[in-house]
């Protein structure tokens, strides 16, 4: 629990950075994007910057030992630190054409599933069935 905590810090402190975004826990390991006035293009080249951040970015694992916030006079690192590899898979959806928000919602939740099937660390875009 501790390791996946970390985690899901380092990866809230990505996505709050995203210009032009609102981001918000929207559930155990999901966020929300939301880019208000944005069109589903702009969006998309926003969340593949953040998804390479992310996935390019070192993430250690936090010792048992290690203080929780950075003293004054931190000590020199010891071994034993263990690098991850954390990526992150994003399901866009769009307001073009007018879509009632809970559908908006189903749109990019179908979109973030297909996401993971197909490989994760991937932007997987929502395509409106066209009825």
């Amino acid at each position: 629990h501790d390791a996946g905590d970390q985690a899901l810090r380092f990866v809230a402190s990505r996505l709050a950075r995203v210009r032009g975004a609102r981001a918000y826990r929207y559930g155990g390991e999901e966020f929300a994007l939301l880019f208000p006035g944005r069109d589903v293009a702009t969006a998309h080249e926003a969340l593949e910057r953040v998804r390479r951040e992310i996935a390019g970015r070192p993430f250690v694992l936090r010792g048992a030992d290690r203080p929780r916030r950075r003293p004054a006079r931190p000590a020199p690192a010891r071994g034993g630190r263990r690098r991850v590899r954390v990526t992150v898979s994003f399901g866009l959806a769009g307001t073009e054409g007018g879509v009632r928000p809970e559908d908006l919602l189903r749109e990019a939740d179908r979109a973030l599933y297909h996401a993971k099937r197909t490989g994760r660390n991937r932007v997987h875009v929502a395509r409106r069935d066209p009825r």
